[in-house]
């Protein structure tokens, strides 16, 4: 595998930058299916870090050479995986599945996942809502000494409503510096329903992806 540029795009594809605050650079999608890839990556508190079309990585299929340019370069706590963003009925074809599983041969010889990424696994809700409520507050600053208190709170009583949370700790830690917590994959949250006052947070399990 070697480095790459990364391509360029037709004028009349939906492109753009994200800003990333975890990896401190801004990450180009050229969809919005890619986009929200990014965003899922950007607040699971497994990853560490990412970048878009990083690599080329050589296969052979039927006898030919091939190149292929993985979307995402994930590196997470124990792992790292290369991901492909396509929709369902297009990863769903038997020439796209035949690339797929010779190209996962491949990384497999590397020590790298290869995954496929479709709107089913991206845009879950409530989670993927969350996610872009949660991207509002991906600059808000907080103390240390402030996510020191909340961890504290929920070693000792366990997870918590997030309204529980903020009237234990005597209004101390504003709603938004909890949220970029969260954000920043300091405090994990349960997604399975629309963040409010009653949704639950807990510590981060390391290794386990949100």
């Amino acid at each position: 595998m070697r480095g790459k540029n990364v391509v360029r795009l037709a004028p009349q594809r939906v492109t753009g930058k994200f800003a990333s605050v975890k990896n401190q650079l801004s990450v180009q999608w050229e969809s919005r299916l890619e986009r929200d890839a990014i965003y899922k990556l950007e607040t699971d508190t497994d990853v560490t870090g990412f970048e878009s079309q990083s690599v080329v990585v050589r296969y052979r299929l039927n006898g030919v050479l091939c190149e292929y340019h993985p979307d995402l370069k994930v590196r997470r706590v124990r792992t790292k995986s290369f991901i492909e963003v396509k929709p369902f009925n297009e990863a769903q074809l038997p020439e796209n599945q035949d690339r797929f599983a010779e190209i996962a041969r491949v990384l497999e010889i590397e020590e790298s996942n290869f995954i496929v990424w479709t709107e089913k696994e991206i845009r879950q809700q409530p989670r993927l809502n969350n996610i872009k409520y949660l991207l509002r507050f991906r600059r808000m600053r907080y103390e240390h000494s402030q996510i020191r208190s909340l961890r504290e709170l929920i070693e000792r009583s366990g997870p918590m409503p997030i309204s529980e949370a903020l009237a234990t700790l005597d209004r101390t830690l504003p709603m938004p510096a909890l949220l970029a917590m969260v954000c920043h994959g300091r405090i994990a949250i349960d997604h399975t329903t629309a963040i409010g006052p009653d949704t639950f947070i807990n510590l981060v399990q390391t290794g386990v992806p949100q």
